[in-house]
This record gives C-alpha cells, sequence and structure tokens, in this order.
C-alpha cells in the first residue's frame, strides 16, 4: 500500500517541480521587500533635505495665488535636482543589494533571464517618461514635474510586475492615483513625493517582508 502512496506522490512533485522551474524562468521572485523599504527611506531622507533647502532659501522664491512655487535663482533648481539624482541612484543600488541577497538565499540570481525582463520592462518606460520629465524641466514647465515623475513611475513597475511579485502592481496602482490627485493639487508636489516614494514604499515593502516570512515558514 505504501509503495502506491509513493508512486502517486512522485509524479505530482514532479509536476509541482516543473511548475516551479517554469515560474523562475518567466518571473523573478527574490524581489526583496527590504529594497522596497530602502527606496522609501532615502525618499524620506531626501524631501527632508528638500523641505530644509527650500526653508533655508525661502526668500527667493515666492507663492502665487494657487500655492506654487517660482523659482527666482538657477542654483536652487540645480541643488533640488542633485538631490533627487543621488536618491535614485542610492535607492537603486541599495535595492540591487537587498535583491540579490535574497536571490542568493533562495539559490537564484540576478543575472538570470527573469530578472532582466524585470529591469527591461522597467526601463523602458521609465527612460521614456524621464525624457518627458527632463523636457518639461528644460522648458521650465515645473507645474507638472512632481505628478508627471510619479505617474511615469508607477506605469514602469506596472509594465515590469508581470514579471516579478504581484505586491508590486499595488505599489504601482498607489504610485499612479498619487500622481494623477497631485494633479489637482498643484504645489504640494514635495508632499506627494513623500507619500509616494516614501511612505507607499515602506508601507508595501513592508507587506512584501510579510510575505517573505510566511513562505519561510
Amino acid at each position: 500500500m505504501s509503495e502506491i502512496v509513493n508512486t502517486d506522490q512522485s509524479p505530482l512533485q514532479d509536476v509541482k517541480d516543473i511548475r516551479r522551474l517554469m515560474e523562475r524562468s518567466s518571473r523573478f521572485t527574490s524581489l526583496s521587500g527590504l529594497s522596497v523599504i530602502a527606496a522609501g527611506v532615502c525618499a524620506l531622507l531626501a524631501s527632508i533635505v528638500a523641505w530644509w533647502v527650500l526653508d533655508e532659501n525661502s526668500s527667493l522664491y515666492h507663492l502665487d495665488d494657487i500655492g506654487y512655487m517660482h523659482f527666482k535663482l538657477e542654483p536652487l533648481h540645480i541643488t533640488l535636482l542633485g538631490i533627487a539624482v543621488v536618491t535614485l541612484i542610492i535607492a537603486g543600488l541599495l535595492a540591487m543589494y537587498f535583491t540579490a541577497q535574497r536571490a542568493k538565499k533562495l539559490g537564484s540570481s540576478i543575472n538570470e533571464h527573469s530578472f532582466k525582463k524585470v529591469v527591461w520592462s522597467f526601463m523602458v518606460p521609465f527612460t521614456a517618461g524621464g525624457l518627458l520629465v527632463a523636457g518639461m524641466i528644460m522648458n521650465g514647465v515645473w507645474l507638472f514635474v512632481a505628478p508627471a515623475s510619479m505617474v511615469v513611475y508607477g506605469l514602469a513597475w506596472l509594465n515590469a510586475s508581470k514579471y516579478t511579485l504581484a505586491q508590486v502592481r499595488n505599489l504601482a496602482f498607489s504610485m499612479i492615483i498619487l500622481g494623477l490627485i497631485n494633479m489637482f493639487f498643484i504645489g504640494y508636489g514635495l508632499y506627494f513625493w513623500a507619500l509616494g516614494f516614501g511612505l507607499m514604499h515602506i508601507i508595501h515593502g513592508g507587506l512584501m517582508c510579510m510575505s517573505e516570512r510566511k513562505q519561510i515558514v
């Protein structure tokens, strides 16, 4: 009787193994929740620095009737852009590090084809949208830079979510929704940035970490 049970379980285990291999080849499931949390912490710290910079240079700008800031000094633009670029680089490096560590624990690697598909699917809309935002900045159209950047970022992750964890899709929708809401509250872009790039990343990253622990258990 025991031999029959073992023979029944063997094909079932083979099916599970095949399914696992197919998922690993098509989806990168080793994305770390800590990488998302790290990106959120970096964004919050960057927002604090940006608020401090604006406060220190409060005499250099004025608010119009809708509360949108028109800067008078070009170096202030460069400082804020520098903060954003440095934050993006640090967050990206931390995300790569934590994801590589988790992938190693699960017996996979960021050199896998599935991870490259995630990166490619993210970078195509992110690069195109980034150039669009850069064009706004170069032409002095700062009004929609904050909401546009959040929508672009959300769409990039939505596109990449096809090849990675399902939780990423929730983060993508959160960013898109916040960006669209920000369109109707122009002048509060820094607050929406802190909420989206900061708090939303920490929340969704925390949910991903909880899911990772359940998988281990």
